[in-house]
């Protein structure tokens, strides 16, 4: 099948010299590509290019699209210029937001600038020049949150969006994306798989998560530090399911109808706590309005424990009494260093405060608030009804990692298989390597331990550390991980994979 672009608009086509052309095409009309209708129109340039003798061939585009993540959702007209390199079969290109350059002063300063005008329009535009088979370094982005702070790889919303970073200059990830969608994802979503850490604080409760359960969302977590303050053994706290020593209490008394009692003990548990934690918020928010703190901005650790030394103390025992109460209906799951907790749709958790993981999560922006020991700021109230309609009464079960391979030099095992994605772990020994593929999937890689380096046919070799994020298009293939530690006693390289299902 033969492309309807080229078709359309090869006849504007600029013979800028012996070895350059160049082509503007305004598409500020269409909102996203047809990406096979871009593969044949770039299949034609470069049949073009071959017949016409050219070396270089020049794109710019005028684009248009929505940014979702602002407030309000607008529309932000963007121009790309990519460069068709015949020679080495590879786009690169670059993105920048309004509308610098008409065609006209744009194949003027091609028809002058003789050497890497991609380059030289970068650094006007303070953009990094991209390729369609190179790593792309994240660019993390924190989000405070009132139990610690968030760092996001792959996010993008109103909170926050995360860039890809080549030496000074960065894109905003869904531009980056976009440039080449084609090369980097192939046939999965533009919403990439969520690439996060969470970072409680250490303190007691204050670092404590939300009791939440989603319906959609499928998550993972790979424990990377414990607070030894917080937990003196090296042994933390994951809250996961129904506690078993009460299931079984339950189960006792109520025989195969256990879960209906059980369940409704618990929400009238978090009923009795919920009236004690608003006269708490409440007292806080006074406190806030006092200090001229606005009511929905995040407290920092010690600012929150200066407020908790002004509540009267047996309204503090009365609240931690009654925390305790509910918690009580709910698993503990003990974790260390490098262990993984897997949470399906319908399951309630909170990780514990002092215990900082990796997360991969599908990309479902949903959430239902069972309970929570501080002001929730994001919203008015909590969502217990809603999640206890559609809560899994079950115990929570650790889940089973499959061993994919292991030499002398390296280990892989599959952490966790959810319907949409697979995470990888992947060990590689100092002074070893381990190569592998991307196939028609897009990897995304975060480091745990140990430094490495990246090497991919035609890239400079990319070096990672931990807590790291790349992403590798699928169009990049093969590529090896090499252990950079100097010393066979250096401690191994571990890196985190997690992958779309084709």
């Amino acid at each position: 099948m033969k492309s309807v672009l080229w078709k359309k608009y090869q006849h504007g086509i600029q013979l800028l010299s012996k070895h350059r052309a160049f082509l503007a095409i305004k598409l500020r009309e269409h909102s996203e590509f047809d990406v096979n209708e871009i593969s044949r129109f770039f299949e034609a340039i470069q049949s073009w290019m071959k017949e016409n003798r050219r070396i270089d061939f020049f794109l710019l585009f005028n684009r248009q699209r929505e940014e979702f993540w602002q407030e309000p959702a607008r529309i932000q007209k963007y121009q790309e210029l990519i460069c068709v390199d015949i020679s080495s079969n590879e786009l690169k290109g670059c993105v920048w937001k309004n509308f610098g350059y008409s065609s006209a002063e744009m194949a003027s300063f091609l028809r002058k600038e003789l050497d890497d005008p991609l380059k030289k329009i970068a650094e006007q535009q303070k953009v990094p020049v991209l390729s369609s088979r190179q790593p792309l370094l994240l660019e993390t982005v924190q989000i405070p949150k009132p139990w610690g702070h968030e760092e996001w790889y792959t996010g993008v919303e109103k909170r926050g969006v995360v860039s890809v970073v080549e030496g000074r200059y960065s894109t905003e990830l869904p531009y980056a994306m976009s440039l080449f969608r084609q090369e980097y994802l192939k046939d999965h979503s533009d919403s990439l798989i969520l690439m996060k850490t969470l970072n409680p604080v250490a303190e007691e409760v204050i670092g404590d998560l939300y009791l939440e359960m989603h319906e959609q969302k499928w998550e993972v977590y790979v424990v990377t530090s414990i607070d030894l303050e917080a937990w003196p053994s090296g042994e933390g706290v994951v809250k996961a399911g129904l506690n078993t020593e009460r299931v079984l209490d339950y189960q006792e008394r109520f025989g195969d109808e256990w879960a209906r009692p059980y369940l409704e003990d618990f929400r009238e548990q978090i009923a009795v706590y919920e009236k004690t934690r608003r006269e708490i918020d409440l007292h806080f928010d006074e406190l806030r309005k006092k200090e001229g703190i606005d009511l929905l901005e995040p407290l920092t650790p010690a600012l929150t424990q200066v407020f908790l030394n002004q509540i009267p103390e047996l309204q503090r025992k009365n609240e931690k009494q009654l925390r305790e109460q509910v918690y009580d209906f709910v698993g503990k799951q003990k974790v260390r260093v490098g262990d993984v907790v897997t949470f399906p749709p319908r399951q309630m958790h909170s990780l514990q405060h002092g215990v900082e993981v990796i997360e991969f999560q599908t990309p479902h922006f949903e959430r239902l608030i069972v309970m929570f020991g501080q002001k929730v700021l994001t919203q008015s109230n909590w969502d217990t009804d809603d999640a206890f309609a559609v809560m899994k009464p079950e115990i929570y079960q650790s889940p089973t990692f499959e061993k994919l391979g292991e030499t002398e030099a390296w280990k892989k095992e599959r952490i966790v298989d959810f319907p949409d994605f697979v995470a990888d772990r992947i060990t590689v020994q100092p002074q070893c390597e381990y190569t592998e593929q991307t196939g028609d999937d897009y990897h995304l890689l975060i480091g745990v331990t140990g430094e490495g380096t990246i090497h991919s046919s035609g890239n400079t070799p990319f070096t990672f550390a931990s807590k790291s994020g790349v992403f590798l298009p699928a169009s990049l293939r093969d590529y090896t991980i090499r252990n950079s530690s100097k010393s066979l006693d250096a401690i191994p390289l571990i890196y985190l994979k997690a992958m779309p299902k084709s």
